[in-house]
C-alpha cells in the first residue's frame, strides 16, 4: 500500500516537473551558434542607462563607470577579443575626449572565462546643466564572436546607450518647506546646500534619509551663517540672475534662516 502511494507521488511529481520545464523553455532566449557576445544589463534598462552628475558632489569632475560584456556558447581555452566601438548620437552627441573616454578600447574575454568588464570615464561639463549628451556602445562580429542573439521584448543585446546629464529639479517639497527657509529656488543654490552639508542628492530630492523638516530648518540657518561669513571675508557667494542678461545677485536665504 505504501509503495503504491509512493509510486503515485513520484509519477505526479515527474509530470509537474515536465510541465514546468516545458513552460520555462518557452520563455528562454535560445542560442544555436558557436560563440556570441552581448550586454547582460539591457534586460533591466531596456538598453538605455541614464547617468546624471546631479547625484555627485560638485567637486566630482569625472566618474569611471563599469559594465560587463558576456558570452554565449562554449568556453575557450584562449583569449578572445571583442569588437566594440563608441557611436556618437546624431542629435545630442557626446564627444570623445570631452564628454567621455573609453578606458577599455579592446575588451578581451580571458581564456576559460565567459565575461569581461569595460570601463568608461564620463566627464562633467557645464553643458550638461542645460543639455543631455548621448553615447552608444555597440558590439560587432569578428573572428571570435558573432551576434546571433534574438531580440527579447524588442531590445537589442548588442547596443548600450548612455544618456549623460546633470539636470537638477526643484524638489517637490520646496513650496511647503523650502521657500521660507531657503528663499528663491535655483540650481546653483540647491547644489551649494547639498555640497556644504554633505546631503546625498537622492535624499535631498525625495526628502528622505536625514532630510526632514527639522534638518531643513538647521540647514537654512547654517547656510545663512555661511553666506554671511563669506561676505565678510570678501568672498561673496552669488546666485543665478533673475533674468537672462542681468547681473548675478548675492545668494540669500529665506526669512526662517534669520528670524531676528
Amino acid at each position: 500500500m505504501i509503495m503504491k502511494t509512493m509510486n503515485k507521488i513520484y509519477s505526479l511529481s515527474l509530470v509537474i516537473c515536465l510541465l514546468f520545464c516545458t513552460s520555462c523553455e518557452k520563455e528562454m532566449i535560445t542560442y544555436s551558434g558557436d560563440s556570441a557576445v552581448y550586454f547582460p544589463i539591457v534586460s533591466q534598462t531596456m538598453g538605455t542607462i541614464d547617468f546624471s552628475f546631479a547625484e555627485y558632489h560638485s567637486d566630482t569632475l569625472s566618474v569611471v563607470y563599469h559594465f560587463d560584456i558576456k558570452t554565449l556558447g562554449e568556453v575557450k581555452e584562449y583569449d578572445r577579443t571583442v569588437a566594440f566601438e563608441a557611436v556618437e548620437n546624431d542629435t545630442l552627441p557626446a564627444r570623445a575626449g570631452v564628454d567621455y573616454e573609453v578606458l577599455t578600447p579592446r575588451p578581451v574575454i580571458p581564456k576559460g572565462e565567459v565575461s569581461t568588464s569595460v570601463s568608461v570615464r564620463f566627464f562633467r561639463t557645464r553643458e550638461l546643466l542645460e543639455q543631455s549628451k548621448v553615447i552608444e556602445f555597440r558590439l560587432s562580429e569578428n573572428e571570435d564572436f558573432d551576434l546571433r542573439i534574438p531580440l527579447y521584448y524588442d531590445v537589442s543585446y548588442t547596443s548600450l546607450i548612455f544618456v549623460l546629464s546633470e539636470k537638477i529639479y526643484k524638489p517637490w517639497w520646496w513650496r511647503s518647506y523650502g521657500k521660507d527657509r531657503f528663499g528663491r529656488w535655483t540650481k546653483t543654490k540647491g547644489n551649494l546646500i547639498c555640497d556644504k552639508l554633505n546631503i546625498p542628492r537622492a535624499d535631498w530630492n525625495d526628502m528622505s534619509g536625514k532630510v526632514d523638516e527639522a534638518f531643513l530648518t538647521f540647514a537654512c540657518i547654517w547656510m545663512y551663517d555661511y553666506l554671511e561669513k563669506e561676505k565678510k571675508a570678501g568672498r561673496p557667494v552669488y546666485d543665478e540672475p533673475l533674468k537672462e542678461g542681468e547681473e548675478s545677485p548675492l545668494m540669500e536665504m529665506g526669512p526662517m534662516a534669520n528670524p531676528q
